[in-house]
């Protein structure tokens, strides 16, 4: 896809769902006491520690698949989000390996739309031998908060355009709670991978600076370079309205100061895909670019597309996935990779953007 229509399509698009959000003037800042502190150079305590196996893990239905939760650990993104949610896909062939999957954010536009993508990759993992746990993001569907009404809030609606802190504690929230099952699914199989798009390619990546464990990474789009995302049209609502607040490029910095640590991953490079657009808006390739070096120079895979575009290349991002995760985990099991599904020649090649310097 060419530059200027790959853009235009984020650009329309991420208003468009900001838009569909309702999320236009509405916000949980100032919280004066938690500014304050940050101010004093005490800023609230997150943690992304391993919080270890669930002590019980409840399927909604009686087969042991499907739709499951437990307990998530403290501190909570908001109080009332006190439990992980998600949806087991047992492979039909059992390998031994299992992926923690991990969404975006937001229900956007179309949420069937994207939960069907979802859904496609993980029913391609059960099919390849790979056990999927799809995760629900924090303050996302059920673990929205409740409006006074009694409705629940919008899908991601907290998260993204709220209080700094309440983002700050959820993402480190899902990393702790990727980390729970994790440590759940390695009580049955014996490597355990991650992938992950946008939000999730976020959340799994501060997962990797910790956690030498997953046998296998895929990010989609992880929205690294945090000026970038926060000049994106998804969230320059919510930049605007931390302004409005009185709330500082530096208040924002010490905010995010305990999520931003520039270790390398404790995963080596050669375990970990990232599935990137050249014309994306969200996560963009210098950023990405900046990430490649940092991290050991990771595989990095480009598309001709943006940060909304790129579903369009579903097919090819899940064959890449599912290959890369294959040959990972044949590595580790010192035999043959399960075969790619989708013929290699299939799949165009992108240069990749030159490195700096």
């Amino acid at each position: 896809m060419l530059s200027w229509p790959a853009r235009l399509i984020d650009q329309v698009l991420l208003r468009l769902t900001v838009r569909q959000a309702q999320l236009r003037r509405r916000t949980l800042w100032p919280d004066a006491e938690a500014l304050r502190r940050l101010r004093a150079g005490d800023p609230p305590a997150v943690s992304l520690a391993d919080p270890g196996p669930p002590a019980s893990v409840t399927f909604l239905d009686a087969d042991g698949r499907g739709p499951f939760e437990f307990p998530s650990s403290p501190p909570y993104g908001l109080p009332h989000d006190r439990t992980v949610q998600g949806e087991l896909f047992p492979a039909a062939e059992p390998s031994g390996a299992a992926v923690v999957m991990f969404p975006g954010a937001f229900t956007g536009l179309n949420p069937a739309l994207e939960e069907r993508f979802y859904l496609r990759v993980a029913h391609a993992f059960a099919g390849a031998g790979v056990t999927a746990a799809l995760l629900t993001p924090p303050l996302h569907k059920d673990r929205a908060a409740l409006r006074p009404g009694g409705e629940r809030e919008r899908s991601g609606h907290d998260l993204l355009h709220g209080d700094i802190f309440t983002h700050i504690r959820a993402i480190a929230q899902a990393a702790r709670d990727v980390r729970a099952t994790m440590s759940w699914l390695q009580g049955e199989h014996r490597h355990v991978g991650l992938w992950g798009v946008s939000l999730g390619a976020l959340v799994h990546g501060l997962v990797l600076l910790h956690d030498p464990r997953p046998a296998f990474v895929v990010l989609v789009q992880p929205p690294v370079g945090r000026k970038q995302v926060f000049d994106s049209p998804l969230l320059e609502v919510w930049t605007q309205q931390l302004q409005d607040s009185g709330v500082t490029a530096a208040d924002v910095d010490a905010a995010f100061a305990v999520l931003d640590r520039g270790e390398a991953p404790r995963v080596p490079a050669e375990r970990i895909l990232i599935q990137a657009g050249l014309h994306d808006l969200v996560a963009r390739p210098e950023a990405v670019v900046e990430l490649r070096d940092r991290w050991g120079d990771p595989r990095v895979s480009w598309y001709e597309h943006s940060h909304t575009s790129i579903f369009m290349a579903r097919r090819r991002l899940i064959a890449e996935a599912l290959d890369f995760a294959a040959r990972a985990l044949a590595e580790r099991r010192e035999r043959p990779p399960h075969p790619n599904p989708l013929p290699r020649e299939r799949e165009p090649e992108v240069p990749l953007p030159p490195r700096e310097g």
